[in-house]
Order: C-alpha cells, then structure tokens, then sequence
C-alpha cells in the first residue's frame, strides 16, 4: 500500500473508531441512566421532607412536600437539569425552615438517618 492509502486507510479507521461507540449506546438506556442518576438525590430530599414534615408549620410541610414532589416529576419528564436545582432549593428551604422550628442538629441528624455536620 502507498503512503497516501495508507493515510486513507488509517483516518477511516480513526473515524470509524469515534462513531462506533455512539451508536452502541441504546438511547432508552441512556435515558433511564440519566433518570436513576436524577432520581437518586430528589428522592433523598422527598423522604428528608417527609421525615421532618412532623415536626414544621404545617403549611412549610405541605409547600416542601409539594416542591419535593415537582422536583421528583421533573425527572420522569427529562427535566434532569431543572429537577436537579429544584432539590437543592428545596434542600435549603428545608434546612432554614428546620432551624426556625428550632429543631436540634443532633435530633435532627437522628431522625433522618444523616450525619451530624459540624457546626461552624
């Protein structure tokens, strides 16, 4: 073979080297990948949610329940994105919501199975 087939020959290869992978992949796959990986962290937050929903305002418990809930739609319409940051906001409401109830970081570490986090 000559040099210039030879180059032919090898960037082919290359190429189809790069493209193969990606049509190995099954999209429904792909997808229900990205769906576990989405669900994992809002499902935290909603059992979180419910685990101190006892011990809240009653309307702070119903709001969070709520958004907990939305966030965990959000991933079963592919909204991985927008579930994601939905389940931190509503992880942080939880925690300013759970501070002004005055409930005590160990008791709360306790009853949602957590790790107690150093206070600063």
């Amino acid at each position: 073979m000559s040099r210039p087939s030879l180059r032919i020959a090898a960037a082919g290869l290359i190429a189809l080297g790069s493209i193969a992978p990606a049509f190995a992949c099954d999209p429904e796959d792909l997808k229900a990948e990205y769906r576990s990986l989405c669900a994992t962290p809002t499902d935290a937050i909603a059992q979180l949610v419910s685990a101190t929903a006892s011990r809240l305002k009653p309307e702070a418990a119903a709001l969070l329940t709520a958004k907990a809930k939305e966030a965990q739609a959000m991933c079963l319409a592919d909204k991985y994105d927008d579930a994601m940051k939905l389940a931190v906001r509503v992880a942080k409401a939880l925690g300013s919501v759970e501070q002004e109830a005055g409930l005590p970081r160990e008791q709360f570490a306790a009853r949602t199975g957590g790790t107690q986090v150093a206070a600063k």
